[in-house]
């Protein structure tokens, strides 16, 4: 359940099966409204500017350069999964 102010409720009643009610505590989220606050921001972004600059990408730059550009960037996680392969775990 939410109240007006879009944060959560402390506790929820729900239908237990033989039809009573049960009680179930739920964690309060301090940083709610801040979260609501990043994924509306970062899903404008993404809409709104980075999303055009790729599809402009895409068609200025031809197919090689980028498949170069991806497996450049592709070769720089290579020691970080070297790294994760020889930790032990």
């Amino acid at each position: 359940m939410e109240s007006g102010d879009g944060s959560s409720a402390s506790k929820e009643n729900l239908e237990a099966e033989d039809g009573e009610e049960e009680e179930i505590a739920t964690i309060a989220d301090p940083l709610e409204p801040l979260n609501r606050a990043m994924f509306y921001f970062q899903r404008q972004a993404v809409l709104l500017v980075l999303k055009p600059v790729a599809q402009g990408y895409n068609k200025v730059v031809p197919e090689p350069p980028r498949v170069g550009v991806r497996n450049f960037f592709s070769n720089l996680s290579t020691p970080v999964r070297l790294g994760q392969l020889f930790a032990p775990g």
